[in-house]
């Protein structure tokens, strides 16, 4: 799917740098919400266990705590632990999250081959810790073709604490120079608007603030070629 949203398709320049969102950007994800991902049922199984381990409990004590900082801490565990029971949040993202991507993650056949047509700076931004960043790009064989990755690891987040920006500044390009390719309307395009970067969102619903909407990835060297005329 090629669609054009908010821009006529001759205005769409040859960006000097693309960012890519992970999750749901550059593999699939079949599952209506992050929540419901088998990804998602792995982090809770391990966090549980963790909690276990660390913290002396038994199971139904570490649901419990689970059940409590998922409902406070809403995709930000790490926090919630570290802040209720001290826990030290790279020791617990680097368990929780090491994960197996096989299996998980369902991959693009010839997403290398579309990442090398794009002749551009790529970088991946995700919110998603630095362990699973690196495992999924390791598992697609891709990890080659981005210049850097940026991670939720550090708590700079792509929607509350200007990213982009901080991105932007470290390499040297201006937000009219880049793309932003995501499927989150709320940490993707959103944010990235506001610092003035072009935006693609990826996916089958559509998102009305994106300034352009593909099904897949894997259109995007077409969209850029039809875009740049």
């Amino acid at each position: 799917m090629l669609a054009r949203c908010t821009r006529a398709s001759g205005e769409l320049m040859r960006p000097e740098c693309i960012f890519f969102d992970l999750d749901g950007t550059l593999y699939s994800v079949t599952a209506s919400s992050f929540l419901d991902s088998p990804v998602h049922a792995e982090v809770e199984r391990r966090t549980i266990h963790y909690v276990k381990r660390r913290l002396g409990m038994s199971e139904p004590e570490a649901r419990a705590v689970f059940a409590s900082i998922q409902q406070r801490f809403p995709r930000l565990y790490s926090v919630g632990l570290q802040e209720e029971y001290g826990i030290i949040r790279d020791e617990y993202l680097r368990f929780a999250w090491d994960i197996d991507p096989n299996g998980v993650v369902e991959h693009f056949p010839k997403l290398d081959r579309v990442l090398d047509e794009l002749s551009a700076r790529l970088f991946v931004l995700s919110d998603a810790p630095r362990i699973w960043v690196s495992n999924v790009l390791e598992y697609l064989g891709i990890e080659r073709r981005f210049e850097a990755c940026f991670s939720g690891t550090s708590l700079n987040r792509k929607k509350r604490d200007g990213l982009f920006r901080h991105v932007m500044n470290g390499i040297g390009v201006a937000g009219s120079n880049c793309l932003m390719v995501g499927d989150e309307r709320d940490t993707d395009i959103l944010p990235a608007k506001r610092e003035g970067i072009v935006t693609v969102y990826v996916g089958k619903e559509v998102c009305p603030e994106a300034d352009y909407h593909i099904g897949s990835v894997m259109s995007l060297p077409e969209l850029i070629r039809v875009g740049s005329g």
